[in-house]
């Protein structure tokens, strides 16, 4: 029994003088831990929601390997709203991920990580890219290319149009109460993301009009804060470098550089186009402009033929936002607010650029 226990001890201090042995031949061998092998195709793409950029991690073969669980990952560390994962392969000892540029330029930090290596990253870099394919002046990135987002920004305008004559929104600058600021406010506001904080601070009493617009959203747009074109001529990449885009725009504006021409005849328009008048000699501003609503999105009251616009500052202030129907203005006492063909002075419906 003795003898036996004297085995024991004796079997257990070589399996302990083995381990140890065994651990400094490992330390020896590994030193620092290797890092993971991270590689990509590329570096740099356009922000223009097409690109994509196709990166590689490795584990290194080496003794640590054997003794580790396999486990490799690829994640962006930062930029998230740069790019977006739309394909991922991950067997344990290598990792495949493909990332599509948005169209938001800026770094994305990637980084690569197994469990008993050092960590790998990379920078990638998206930057602003924009074409004029049918020369209008507006970059093609700022055309909402799906139905979806184009139905969201119509319902997110007109209904932020309407909801102004019922009770105007506190962050609507009263700088910038007129025809043409009642667009250009509804135009933006429909493109920020609609939080509960965006509710409180814009329009406490509206409730959610549609799904945001996903392509792009305001500020972050491929033109940053400036929406609107004020000069004719193709796009050209000097116009983000002088004060070609811009954050205001006057009716005239709006209608040469920011709209497409439907034509007179209101089965032409859609929820969110615009109306556009010329009345020289009667106002301070000549051009004047009213958003369609046709079905309105707050109290229709069975019609569809809404609009509703700003009168723009008067003697007694700072003016209204009036909501009316077609039929109402074609019984105006003025033939010259009628909207019919035969009008001069009413120049048509129109289109915003993003929606044509």
């Amino acid at each position: 029994m003795r003898a036996t226990r004297l085995r024991g001890k004796k079997l257990a201090g070589l399996m302990l003088a083995v381990g140890f042995s065994v651990s400094g031949v490992l330390f020896a061998a590994y030193g620092r831990p290797a890092a993971v092998r991270l590689t990509a195709d590329c570096i740099e793409n356009p922000a223009d929601g097409l690109a994509v950029f196709r990166l590689r991690a490795e584990r290194p073969a080496s003794l640590r390997a054997a003794f580790t669980r396999p486990g490799l990952q690829i994640r962006v560390e930062s930029g998230r709203e740069s790019v977006r994962v739309i394909d991922r392969k991950e067997d344990g000892r290598t990792a495949e991920v493909k990332l599509q540029t948005t169209l938001r330029p800026g770094a994305v930090t990637v980084r690569a990580a197994a469990a008993g290596f050092a960590d790998a990253s990379l920078t990638l870099r998206t930057v602003r890219w924009l074409e004029d394919r049918d020369g209008d002046g507006l970059p093609d990135a700022m055309r909402l290319d799906s139905h979806t987002d184009q139905e969201s920004f119509r319902r997110w305008f007109a209904l932020l149009a309407e909801s102004q004559y019922y009770k105007q929104s506190p962050a609507w600058d009263d700088q910038q109460k007129d025809c043409s600021g009642l667009v250009r406010f509804a135009w933006r506001e429909a493109l920020r993301p609609h939080t509960a904080g965006w509710h409180a601070r814009v329009q406490p009493a509206i409730a959610t009009g549609a799904p945001d617009v996903a392509q792009y959203q305001y500020p972050h747009t491929p033109l940053g804060d400036r929406l609107f074109r004020t000069r004719p001529g193709p796009y050209a990449p000097a116009d983000l470098r002088d004060d070609t885009f811009s954050g205001f725009a006057d009716a005239n504006t709006l209608r040469n550089y920011n709209s497409a021409y439907l034509g007179k005849d209101p089965r032409a328009a859609r929820q969110g186009d615009l109306l556009f008048y010329y009345q020289p000699g009667t106002q301070q501003y000549p051009y004047h402009l009213m958003v369609f609503l046709g079905d309105a999105l707050i109290d229709g009251q069975g019609r569809h033929d809404w609009v509703v616009y700003h009168t723009g500052p008067n003697e007694e202030g700072l003016g209204v936002v009036k909501k009316v129907t077609l039929e109402a203005l074609r019984r105006h006492p003025s033939p010259r607010w009628w909207p019919v063909p035969g009008n001069p002075h009413f120049l048509g419906f129109y289109r915003p650029r993003i929606l044509d």
